[in-house]
Order: structure tokens, then C-alpha cells, then sequence
């Protein structure tokens, strides 16, 4: 039985490892006990989600709960894990973290599955026919930008991303789009750049129709806070204040530190639609959107 179980790990290491998904390895574990024994002391599931989600690092306790965990919190944390890689393999384009490999713990896959399906809601009301993005980015604030008007004169520091360049779908084909963030004090402007032949920003054309987006911007840490939601932005026309709620809550230097390392935030952009309509089945209250819920 012994050199079974030896045949069977190498077997699985060697030659099913490197094809499985999260949710493949999920489904070969629950074959027998034998196997799942040898999933679990082998320590296959951290080696499996770096194969398959290799822009994160899964933290310590998610680790501890695929080891030893109890049978709810080990299922749950599984199915989480699988649907983000389904979503990741649906969409190459849409975790893209500029080499980071931001720690992702039990809670915080939770809080990311939850960020992520609000922005779906939103991206699927489409108008025109025409589609939004959502977007998984590492946004890091480490170019130094002219301050907001009523800032100017003043010693205020005021720190920008680089800009984060994506495709959306407009009435007439598919445009390339840069958007960027700048913060200050414990405030977020943002603004979405035309991108052509890689110049950003390209002037919009003259006599062209304006596009109005509705942009939210959710970072995955409590502090600093950057929960913003529906804020407008017309594509080339400069910066705009952002709509919801953003908090430093951190000294100064703690801020420009925290900016600087960066943070993770999903991101929807969607055609702007005056007095959209929620499907009956969404239920996202606006605290909810925020995760300024009770967890």
C-alpha cells in the first residue's frame, strides 16, 4: 500500500500537477481519502495555485486551512479559489499585476470574489451593446503630479500611478484607453486618456463624439480606504474628483509609503448610463460596494 501511495505521488507531481486548475485538483481530491491524504501532506494545493493563479501568493492561513482545516472552511476556500481561476482563465487581460504577487488570505480571497462579482454586475449593464471592463490591478502611486487647483500654492504633496492601459469595446470598434489615479491629502482625482500608436494621452479627434464613462475603484485594504463608485469621466477631457468614499488614515509619511508599495483595487469602467436599472436578482446596497459591511 505504501509503494502505491509513493507511485500515485509521483504520478500526480509529476505528470497531473502541472495540467490541474484549482478546481481539477479540488475534484481529484475528492476521489478517496487515500488521495486527498496525499494532496494535503504533499502539499499540493500551494504548488497548484501558483501554477494557476501565479499572480498571488497564498498566505499562511489560507495554507493552514488547506492542510488542516475543517471540511466548511476547506470546501469554501476551495470553491474561491476555483472561481477565480475560472474568472483569470476567462479573461487573460484581467489580473495583471506588473510582477507583484500581492498575499491572498482567506478573508481577502473573499473580499475580492465579492469586489470583483459587484463589478461584473456593473460591466454587464451595457449600453449601446457595448460592454465594460473590469480590471485587477497593482495601482502604485509613485510619480509626482500637479496638485488639483485649490491645492496649488500650498506644501501639499500630490502622487500619481502610472497610467493603466486597457481595450474597451465602443460603438465603433475597440478603443485603447489609459486611466489614471492621483491622490492628495485624502483625496482621489482620476482621469481616462485616449491611447493611439502608443501616445498617451492622444488627443481626441476633433468632431468626434465624446464618451462619457462610470468608473469604480476598490482597494482590497482598509487603510489607506479607496472606495469609490460611479464616478464620471469624460475620455480626454482631464481630471476628475472621484465619487465615494477615500481616507488616508495614515500619518503622512505612513501614506506615501503605503502609495508607494501600492495598492490592490479592482476597477469597472462602464459607458456612463443616466438612472441605470439593476437586475432583480443584484442586491448591492451601497455599503455593501464599499465592504464597509459587518463581516
Amino acid at each position: 500500500m505504501a509503494r502505491q501511495l509513493i507511485n500515485a505521488a509521483e504520478l500526480v507531481q509529476c505528470a497531473l500537477l502541472p495540467s490541474l486548475c484549482c478546481k481539477g485538483l479540488a475534484a481529484m481530491e475528492a476521489t478517496c481519502k487515500d488521495l486527498q491524504q496525499l494532496i494535503v501532506t504533499g502539499d499540493f494545493w500551494r504548488q497548484c495555485f501558483s501554477l494557476s493563479l501565479p499572480d498571488f501568493e497564498l498566505a499562511e492561513d489560507a495554507l493552514c486551512i488547506l492542510r488542516r482545516g475543517d471540511s466548511e472552511s476547506r470546501a469554501q476556500l476551495k470553491h474561491l479559489l476555483g472561481t477565480l481561476w475560472t474568472l483569470s482563465a476567462h479573461d487573460s487581460t484581467l489580473i495583471q499585476f506588473q510582477g507583484m504577487r500581492p498575499p491572498l488570505s482567506f478573508s481577502a480571497a473573499k473580499q475580492l470574489l465579492l469586489k470583483v462579482e459587484q463589478a461584473r454586475a456593473k460591466t454587464r449593464r451595457r449600453h449601446n451593446g457595448v460592454p465594460g471592463r473590469v480590471l485587477l490591478r497593482h495601482v502604485r502611486f509613485c510619480q509626482e503630479a500637479q496638485p488639483p487647483a485649490p491645492y496649488r500654492g500650498t506644501n501639499v504633496i500630490c502622487q500619481a500611478c502610472e497610467p493603466i492601459c486597457f481595450e474597451m469595446e465602443s460603438p465603433n470598434g475597440v478603443q485603447q484607453l489609459a486611466l489614471q489615479l492621483k491622490w492628495v491629502k485624502s483625496e482621489v482625482r482620476l482621469r481616462v486618456m485616449l491611447v493611439e500608436n502608443g501616445k498617451c494621452p492622444f488627443p481626441v479627434p476633433e468632431g468626434s463624439p465624446s464618451r462619457t464613462l462610470s468608473v469604480d475603484v476598490l482597494a482590497l485594504c482598509k487603510v489607506p480606504l479607496l472606495a469609490t463608485r460611479g464616478s464620471q469621466v469624460k475620455v480626454g477631457a482631464g481630471w476628475y474628483p472621484t465619487s465615494g468614499i477615500t481616507a488616508a488614515l495614515l500619518p503622512q509619511p505612513e501614506l506615501w509609503r503605503a502609495l508607494e508599495e501600492g495598492l490592490t483595487c479592482v476597477i469597472a469602467v462602464a459607458d456612463f448610463i443616466d438612472c441605470p436599472e439593476l437586475p432583480p436578482h443584484v442586491n448591492l446596497s451601497y455599503v455593501n460596494c464599499l465592504s464597509l459591511q459587518f463581516p
